[in-house]
């Protein structure tokens, strides 16, 4: 009875296609293929939420006739797979839907967490949709003691706050370094 979040990074092709990337990086995924499964875990678990990140990494492909934006929103964001509430999105609302964080520019869809500035290995806080305060702490580029005090203070300002209902916490666990803070080498 919860919620995943994917750090979904994509680049658009020449035939119009977002397939996903990691750095310059392609996993062997189209962004269809991804959804297609997402949808399927919905389906079997009906009581959970996926919120994914959506970011553009890496150029587009010489020859896309379209932008990132245009093309994520035309193709795949009008799938009723994604919640398109905006505003503080409660988490019964989203139960078997995707939530998207926009980490893209260019967007002229509402729904999800709209364009905000996410700042590259760093803890931060930014106002959304207008009311909604999202606190990311997404350092990875740290010591393995400095990972795990990001970690740990982060979720103790989300336990301190929890009366709060505008506001997102998302703590990620990931070091670029190998491994995570809680199994890292």
């Amino acid at each position: 009875h919860g919620a995943r979040i994917f750090d979904i990074r994509g680049r658009l092709t020449d035939d119009n296609t977002i397939v996903l990337h990691h750095g310059p990086l392609y996993l062997y995924v189209t962004l269809h293929e991804f959804i297609n499964e997402a949808k399927q875990f919905l389906r079997d678990n009906p009581s959970e939420t996926i919120i994914m990140s959506l970011k553009k990494e890496y150029e587009d492909m010489k020859g896309a006739e379209d932008s990132f934006s245009s093309t994520f929103e035309k193709n795949y964001f009008v799938d009723p797979i994604f919640l398109k509430t905006e505003g503080n999105i409660k988490l019964g609302d989203a139960r078997g839907k995707i939530v998207l964080l926009k980490r893209y520019s260019g967007s002229n869809e509402s729904g999800g967490y709209n364009n905000f500035y996410w700042p590259d290995n760093e803890t931060f806080t930014t106002t959304v949709n207008q009311n909604v305060n999202v606190t990311v702490q997404d350092k990875y580029k740290v010591s393995y003691d400095e990972k795990v005090k990001s970690i740990k203070d982060t979720m103790n300002e989300t336990m301190n706050n929890s009366e709060d209902l505008n506001h997102l916490y998302i703590n990620f666990t990931s070091l670029s370094s190998g491994g995570t803070a809680w199994n890292s080498p």
